[in-house]
């Protein structure tokens, strides 16, 4: 279930692993435009995350939101993020996985 503060962290989380991968992906993909799905096909390609067919769904949820918003009754927003959320979980952890890894290899070679 949510929890109060969970979703500051989960945020930030994501806002980091944002930047880095941007600046990952733009090393491999320079001078492309993306969609949502563009990105989670990329970051697939790239490694980082796992072909997981409810990361798609996720982007489409999203997307539904911004543009959506006011077709949006909150306790039906809020159920389904309850129910989804070992998506969002899995999601952040693959995504910490890579930026962990990352790390530990910048400090390995002195960066």
């Amino acid at each position: 279930m949510y929890q109060k503060g969970r979703g500051a962290k989960s945020a930030n989380t994501g806002r980091n692993c944002n930047r880095r991968l941007s600046a990952d992906s733009f090393a491999q993909w320079p001078n492309t435009g993306t969609t949502g799905r563009d990105a989670v096909d990329r970051v697939i390609q790239m490694g980082i995350l796992g072909r997981y067919d409810a990361y798609f769904k996720m982007v489409q949820f999203r997307y539904f939101i911004v543009y959506r918003d006011e077709y949006i009754d909150n306790a039906v927003l809020v159920d389904m993020v309850n129910r989804q959320l070992m998506d969002f979980e899995r999601f952040r952890n693959e995504m910490l996985a890579y930026i962990n890894k990352k790390m530990i290899k910048q400090e390995g070679l002195g960066l």
